[in-house]
Protein backbone atom coordinates (compact mmCIF):
# COMPACT_ATOMS: atom_id res chain seq x y z
CA UNK A 1 0.00 0.00 0.00
CA UNK A 2 2.83 2.73 0.66
CA UNK A 3 4.13 2.26 -2.80
CA UNK A 4 0.65 2.86 -4.09
CA UNK A 5 1.18 6.19 -2.25
CA UNK A 6 4.89 7.02 -3.70
CA UNK A 7 4.00 6.51 -7.35
CA UNK A 8 0.75 9.15 -6.79
CA UNK A 9 3.50 11.60 -4.92
CA UNK A 10 5.70 10.73 -7.76
CA UNK A 11 3.29 11.18 -10.30
CA UNK A 12 2.11 14.84 -9.50
CA UNK A 13 5.51 16.05 -9.43
CA UNK A 14 6.32 14.15 -12.58
CA UNK A 15 3.25 15.58 -14.24
CA UNK A 16 3.76 19.10 -12.54
CA UNK A 17 7.65 18.93 -14.50
CA UNK A 18 6.01 17.56 -17.89
CA UNK A 19 3.71 20.73 -17.89
CA UNK A 20 6.14 23.09 -17.46
CA UNK A 21 8.45 21.78 -19.77
CA UNK A 22 5.54 22.13 -22.62
CA UNK A 23 5.19 25.71 -21.92
CA UNK A 24 8.51 26.53 -22.34
CA UNK A 25 9.21 24.31 -25.30
CA UNK A 26 7.64 26.60 -27.90
CA UNK A 27 10.28 29.56 -26.77
CA UNK A 28 13.04 27.22 -26.61
CA UNK A 29 12.16 26.10 -30.03
CA UNK A 30 11.96 29.76 -31.13
CA UNK A 31 15.70 30.56 -29.84
CA UNK A 32 17.90 31.33 -32.27
CA UNK A 33 20.10 28.62 -32.89
CA UNK A 34 23.66 29.22 -32.21
CA UNK A 35 26.41 27.22 -34.27
CA UNK A 36 30.18 27.65 -34.25
CA UNK A 37 29.44 31.14 -32.48
CA UNK A 38 26.64 32.38 -34.93
CA UNK A 39 22.86 32.40 -34.76
CA UNK A 40 20.60 31.44 -37.35
CA UNK A 41 17.44 33.47 -37.45
CA UNK A 42 14.46 33.32 -39.47
CA UNK A 43 13.25 36.08 -42.37
CA UNK A 44 10.93 37.48 -39.61
CA UNK A 45 13.72 37.56 -37.54
CA UNK A 46 15.84 39.56 -39.61
CA UNK A 47 13.24 41.98 -40.52
CA UNK A 48 12.77 42.80 -37.24
CA UNK A 49 16.17 43.00 -36.55
CA UNK A 50 16.28 45.45 -39.69
CA UNK A 51 13.55 47.42 -38.60
CA UNK A 52 14.49 48.35 -34.70
CA UNK A 53 18.16 47.67 -34.03
CA UNK A 54 21.39 48.92 -35.62
CA UNK A 55 22.72 46.39 -37.98
CA UNK A 56 24.91 45.93 -40.13
CA UNK A 57 23.37 44.05 -43.15
CA UNK A 58 25.66 42.15 -45.13
CA UNK A 59 25.17 40.65 -48.50
CA UNK A 60 27.94 38.16 -49.76
CA UNK A 61 26.47 37.01 -52.95
CA UNK A 62 28.27 38.04 -56.33
CA UNK A 63 28.03 41.53 -57.91
CA UNK A 64 25.29 40.32 -60.52
CA UNK A 65 23.36 38.75 -57.92
CA UNK A 66 23.21 41.71 -55.64
CA UNK A 67 22.52 44.45 -58.15
CA UNK A 68 19.72 42.02 -59.46
CA UNK A 69 17.92 43.19 -56.20
CA UNK A 70 18.96 42.99 -52.98
CA UNK A 71 17.77 44.31 -49.21
CA UNK A 72 17.96 47.87 -48.76
CA UNK A 73 20.97 49.15 -46.89
CA UNK A 74 23.06 46.14 -47.33
CA UNK A 75 26.28 46.15 -48.73
CA UNK A 76 28.14 43.82 -50.57
CA UNK A 77 31.17 41.76 -50.11
CA UNK A 78 31.22 38.84 -52.07
CA UNK A 79 32.65 35.45 -49.86
CA UNK A 80 32.66 33.43 -53.57
CA UNK A 81 33.50 34.68 -57.05
CA UNK A 82 32.47 33.54 -60.23
CA UNK A 83 35.22 32.24 -62.02
CA UNK A 84 34.45 30.79 -65.85
CA UNK A 85 30.98 29.90 -64.50
CA UNK A 86 32.27 28.11 -61.10
CA UNK A 87 31.95 29.67 -57.68
CA UNK A 88 35.02 30.15 -55.74
CA UNK A 89 35.62 30.78 -52.48
CA UNK A 90 37.40 34.50 -52.52
CA UNK A 91 40.21 34.36 -49.82
CA UNK A 92 39.74 34.80 -46.12
CA UNK A 93 41.96 37.56 -45.72
CA UNK A 94 40.46 39.33 -48.80
CA UNK A 95 36.85 38.84 -47.53
CA UNK A 96 37.59 40.30 -44.19
CA UNK A 97 39.84 42.95 -45.46
CA UNK A 98 36.65 44.31 -47.24
CA UNK A 99 34.54 44.03 -44.60
CA UNK A 100 37.32 46.00 -42.65
CA UNK A 101 37.13 48.65 -45.05
CA UNK A 102 33.11 48.99 -43.90
CA UNK A 103 34.18 50.05 -40.34
CA UNK A 104 32.30 47.26 -38.50
CA UNK A 105 32.86 47.10 -35.08
CA UNK A 106 33.49 43.94 -33.81
CA UNK A 107 31.38 44.17 -31.18
CA UNK A 108 28.35 45.54 -34.05
CA UNK A 109 25.26 43.58 -34.76
CA UNK A 110 25.89 41.98 -38.23
CA UNK A 111 23.14 40.06 -40.21
CA UNK A 112 24.56 37.86 -43.11
CA UNK A 113 22.96 36.96 -46.45
CA UNK A 114 22.79 35.00 -49.48
CA UNK A 115 21.17 33.28 -52.09
CA UNK A 116 19.65 30.49 -50.16
CA UNK A 117 22.06 30.62 -46.62
CA UNK A 118 24.79 28.08 -47.64
CA UNK A 119 28.04 30.92 -48.43
CA UNK A 120 25.87 33.10 -45.70
CA UNK A 121 26.86 30.15 -43.43
CA UNK A 122 30.54 30.54 -44.69
CA UNK A 123 30.77 34.20 -44.27
CA UNK A 124 29.51 33.96 -40.62
CA UNK A 125 32.05 31.30 -39.81
CA UNK A 126 35.22 33.36 -41.18
CA UNK A 127 33.42 36.73 -39.55
CA UNK A 128 32.92 34.58 -35.38
CA UNK A 129 36.64 33.59 -36.11
CA UNK A 130 38.13 36.95 -36.70
CA UNK A 131 36.37 38.17 -33.61
CA UNK A 132 33.15 39.40 -34.73
CA UNK A 133 30.76 38.77 -31.61
CA UNK A 134 27.23 39.72 -32.58
CA UNK A 135 26.60 37.46 -36.07
CA UNK A 136 23.09 36.41 -37.76
CA UNK A 137 23.16 33.79 -40.86
CA UNK A 138 19.69 34.72 -42.09
CA UNK A 139 18.09 31.24 -43.29
CA UNK A 140 16.75 30.55 -46.54
CA UNK A 141 18.70 33.72 -47.97
CA UNK A 142 17.18 36.04 -50.23
CA UNK A 143 15.08 33.79 -51.92
CA UNK A 144 13.46 32.92 -48.37
CA UNK A 145 13.02 36.79 -47.99
CA UNK A 146 11.39 37.28 -51.71
CA UNK A 147 9.34 33.95 -50.45
CA UNK A 148 8.14 35.99 -47.43
CA UNK A 149 7.20 38.62 -49.30
CA UNK A 150 9.60 41.17 -48.38
CA UNK A 151 10.92 44.12 -50.48
CA UNK A 152 14.44 44.02 -52.66
CA UNK A 153 16.01 47.20 -54.22
CA UNK A 154 18.17 47.40 -57.06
Amino acid sequence: MEELWLNKRYLSYTTTILFIFLLMAPGIAAADICIDGYHNVSVCKAANMIEKDNVFILDVRTPTEFYAGHIEGATLVPVKERINGILVPVPEEIFLEEVGTNNIDKCEKILVYCKSGGRSSLACSILVDAGYKKVYNMEGGIDAWIAQGYPVVC
